[in-house]
């Protein structure tokens, strides 16, 4: 009997007020872009560049909880001299990560249907694909020619995922939105070693 009335008490907090915004979807396009001057290295300067682009369905069941499908594409580029023994000239290389995460996840959100400012929290499972590369060139000795060096190729890992973050919604409009997020994704879950990735973006979100 106990157990009963505090399910009924659950689920009604739960469900309150879904009528206004049960049965809703979500639409939504992100994306960004940074590059970074880490400094000389080798006598060179060195750049990380990050950038991603990515996109969901999202369905609200009830007020303030709803599920989300959605896809990213996130790369991170670093270009760096570096001393490699038995060539003379300093090797340019280029070592990049990139991902492809296909996530569901549960959305809760913050602040009523009415409010111009929603924030949220997220969390949800996946499936990921990370491919690293790492190549690099070198200049002749005694000329301008570049020479190709091999520095281990492409090598892709297939894992489940895991991802946990927070976002804010800025209505400008009733069914339109920008929308800055951050994400932790956790890789490889069964290995001995765990990779995690973040991720950072804005993008518009649409109701309907």
């Amino acid at each position: 009997m106990r157990l009963n009335l505090i399910a009924t008490c659950v689920l009604g907090l739960l469900f309150s007020g879904a009528e206004s915004y049960a049965g809703n979807f979500e639409l939504s396009f992100n994306g960004s872009y940074f590059k970074r001057n880490n400094g000389p290295i080798a006598g060179a300067n060195s750049f990380t560049t990050i950038q991603s682009l990515g996109g969901g369905v999202g369905y609200y069941f009830v007020q303030n909880t709803g599920i989300e499908l959605s896809y990213k594409n996130s790369k991170s580029t670093d270009i760096f001299n570096q001393e490699v023994p038995s060539i003379v000239n300093p090797v340019t290389t280029t070592r990049s990560t990139e991902l492809d995460d296909i996530s569901v996840s549960l959305i809760l959100e913050m602040g009523g249907r009415k409010s111009s400012v929603r924030p949220y929290v997220r969390g949800g499972v996946g499936y990921m694909v990370r491919k690293t590369a790492q190549s690099g060139t070198t200049r002749a000795v005694g000329g301008s020619e570049t020479l190709p060096i091999y520095l281990g190729g492409v090598s892709t890992t297939n894992s489940m995922s895991a991802n946990t973050g927070l976002g804010v919604k800025f209505f400008f409009l009733s069914s339109t939105a920008l929308e800055l997020s951050g994400t932790i994704y956790a890789t490889e879950l069964t290995e001995d070693t765990i990779y995690l990735h973040y991720s950072f973006s804005g993008g518009i979100k649409f109701v309907f």
